[in-house]
């Protein structure tokens, strides 16, 4: 298709009269479509009014909207703002059922017969303030309601605020317990005209929380050795995180604990421990590997014999820990503060002690 006259792009909103019909001739098999358009004039910002607001003023929805006295207007940007922008504004103080809609109105510019002038009035239709009367959680049948609710920056009782909900469940997919929450299909929603009350039904499905793994294998400084490792980061569905390893072998055994509590007190400061210890045999003579140049045959014949050679040598042993602890900026200062929220900071202690011991 052919769009004659299209010139400058227009603003969406304005009008533009199509004249005559569409134009269709073909030849052979192909068609062709001319579509003659006439553009009419550029139209600029005129008064700005706003009708039907209480809790924001007209300054501040204006300022919402962005356009300004003057420029050219631009259709698709003031739609943005007032069927999606002033929505969620409203939708944070609780007026799920805003609407709104702009009414233009055309005219001539006496300085410039070239452009036009649209007067633009926005009417509002707040509707009553909600509140969050009930918060359920559904499919969560290992991790407890409060674990949820923790996450949650919304509680009964509170302001409905529908940024509120949408962070909140980006915090719940953040623990990765659930798969992820889609806020479209996996939270219902169900409003009391009359009382101007919100019961939100988050659906959620659990996860998989465990990994366990075991490793093994032969090295030349290491010799034979086996491992086993387990971590879960919802224990006994309390959202708290444990791990262990276990090492062991001819030549090495090593151990360690983690524990680490992500709500201490109810807060959200996460706490934890860490807890570790190795012991290695360093030899004189020789690597494992080389006192046992044919060991894979030797341990699968019933007669072989692995050599472990222990002159000269000396073990080392280490055992320690570390305390850690971790918070957002706003538990300690700025909490109104939107990167305070989002910001943390830590502190760790670590203690290992080091000892050699000769044969």
């Amino acid at each position: 298709p052919v769009v004659e006259g299209l010139g400058v792009k227009r603003t969406s909103f304005i009008p533009f009269i199509v004249l005559p019909l569409p134009l269709i001739s073909s030849k052979d098999e192909t068609l062709k479509i001319t579509v003659p358009v006439t553009e009419g004039k550029i139209f600029r910002v005129g008064e700005l009014k706003v009708e039907g607001n209480s809790i924001y003023s007209e300054e501040q929805i204006l300022g919402a909207v962005g356009l300004k006295k003057g420029e050219i207007a631009d259709g698709k940007r003031l739609q943005d703002a007032v069927y999606e922008d002033l929505k969620k504004v409203y939708g944070d103080q609780g007026f799920v059922n805003y609407n709104a809609e702009f009414e233009p109105n055309f005219r001539d510019n006496p300085d410039n017969p070239n452009e036009g002038i649209v007067d633009i009035t926005i009417v509002i239709e707040e509707g009553k303030q909600f509140s969050l009367r009930r918060l359920e959680f559904t499919g969560n049948t290992f991790t407890r309601d409060r674990v949820l609710r923790r996450e949650f920056l919304l509680n009964e009782g509170d302001i409905y605020n529908q940024r509120a909900l949408e962070i909140s469940l980006a915090r719940i997919n953040q623990t990765q317990y659930f798969d992820p929450i889609d806020k479209d299909q996996d939270v219902e929603t169900r409003t009391d005209e009359e009382q101007g009350d919100v019961d939100l039904v988050v659906k959620v499905k659990e996860k998989g929380r465990q990994q366990i793994s075991f490793n093994g294998g032969i090295s030349g400084i290491g010799g034979s050795f086996f491992g086993l490792e387990y971590s879960t980061n919802n224990l006994a569905g309390r959202g708290e995180i444990l791990s262990f390893a276990f090492g062991a072998g001819n030549r090495q055994q090593s151990f360690q604990l983690s524990y680490q509590e992500p709500y201490f007190r109810d807060r959200p400061i996460s706490v934890g421990v860490s807890l570790f210890a190795s012991r290695y045999k360093f030899f004189g003579e020789g690597t494992f590997l080389t006192q046992n140049a044919n060991v894979l045959e030797d341990l699968f014949n019933p007669f072989g014999q692995v050599v472990t050679d222990e002159s000269n040598l000396f073990t080392q042993t280490t055992i320690g820990g570390t305390l850690f602890a971790t918070a957002p900026l706003s538990e300690l200062f700025f909490k109104k503060r939107r990167f305070t929220q989002f910001s943390r900071v830590g502190l760790s202690y670590s203690l290992t002690n080091t000892s050699i011991a000769d044969p």
